[in-house]
């Protein structure tokens, strides 16, 4: 009997050594799903696709009685699109997944290849029924509305070329992926999303986990890392693939990423007027752990450390030129992000007893 009860015991060790721990916390998820799910990620679709409805509407005008002033107007909305994009672009699961890739790989790829574009205009493929992610989505229309800004009027109304077209195909397409994914949130997911209260994978405790963390490394690896030339193995820097090259607005969308992650973090709904009453995060969670203070205190600090260096970032300054100029300062963002990347990833990930489940390649 006693030599069973020993393998019985080593079995369970054995199961149960590499896996995160599972906390013993009276945390009211089903709470946190429910604010989320209504308060954060539904509002936030919705205003990425008003964002769009917005740029669709100016670019059929522009079609039909085009002016200079109407591509000033364009160039605009799509600015607030592609900041609206940084508070949305995390909830990446569920209605998100298509079966020709997720929301975030079919309309916020960058950056885009510029030769698989033009073959495209000049062929009048507009079918998008491919895996050139790097054609469309957000950032090919940001190369259409501002590669040449000085002559962007010119090429979009010159009848030789099918410039403006492919731009509302561009337009239209990243609609019909968003609408997808909203309408799927206000029509059934929603309840099922809040009904599903585990931490096992594919919980949604842990798709909102993991794709808050992949964000953040996506944040601390390509909107920084690569074209600050910080990556392992690289020889240089790489200021062209930074995001948001061609508008020039890189810094101030690496300012909104940041805010975006630092606000789910805590609970905060951007656009909820319940925020400040009812904002309910991962912080909170954590705070319902025995051990979880010292992590979220932790997690704070790096994070004042992280928004410190991106707040002394001229936000009117582009990330490509401040590359160009070797300011020293892209490396202490660089730093102050790396050191968050183990608070984030390994030790919330072992205190809240959720696996990491999406690929990580970057040696953290």
């Amino acid at each position: 009997m006693k030599y069973i009860l020993v393998i019985l015991i080593l079995l369970q060790f054995s199961c149960t050594g590499n896996a995160p721990s599972n906390p013993d916390s009276q945390f009211d998820r089903t709470r946190m799903l429910d604010f989320t799910a209504k308060q954060i990620i539904i509002p936030m679709y919705a205003d990425v696709l008003s964002h769009s409805y917005t740029l669709d509407s100016l670019c059929a005008n522009f079609m039909l009685q085009p002016n200079e002033t109407m591509v000033i107007e364009m160039r605009q909305a799509w600015r607030s699109l592609a900041i609206s994009w940084q508070y949305c672009s995390m909830f990446d699961f569920g209605p998100a997944e298509f079966s020709d890739g997720t929301l975030f790989e079919n309309i916020g790829i960058y950056p885009v290849s510029v030769t698989k574009m033009i073959s495209k205009i000049e062929t009048k493929d507009t079918l998008f029924a491919n895996f050139d992610r790097d054609t469309r989505g957000i950032y090919a229309i940001e190369y259409l509305l501002f590669n040449d800004s000085l002559n962007t009027y010119k090429l979009l109304t010159n009848k030789a070329n099918n410039d403006v077209i492919y731009l509302k195909k561009l337009i239209q397409h990243v609609i019909i992926k968003v609408q997808t994914v909203h309408n799927a949130w206000i029509n059934g997911y929603s309840q099922t999303f809040i009904q599903n209260t585990g931490v096992q994978a594919g919980s949604s405790i842990s798709e909102l986990y993991n794709s808050f963390v992949h964000s953040y490394e996506l944040m601390k690896n390509y909107q920084c890392g690569l074209p600050f030339g910080l990556k392992v193995g690289q020889v240089s820097t790489e200021p062209t693939k930074t995001e948001g090259f061609y508008s020039g607005i890189s810094t101030e969308l690496l300012y909104h990423h940041n805010q975006a992650l630092l606000y789910f973090w805590r609970g905060y709904a951007r656009l909820s007027p319940l925020s400040s009453l009812s904002g309910i995060g991962f912080k909170e969670y954590l705070l319902s752990i025995a051990t979880g203070k010292q992590l979220v205190e932790d997690t704070e600090y790096q994070w004042e450390q992280i928004s410190k260096q991106i707040s002394l970032l001229d936000r009117s300054i582009p990330l490509s030129v401040m590359i160009d100029q070797k300011m020293p300062i892209l490396l202490d963002v660089f730093t102050e992000l790396s050191k968050h990347t183990h608070f984030l990833k390994s030790d919330m990930s072992s205190l809240l007893g959720i696996s990491i489940t999406y690929t990580s390649n970057d040696g953290d």
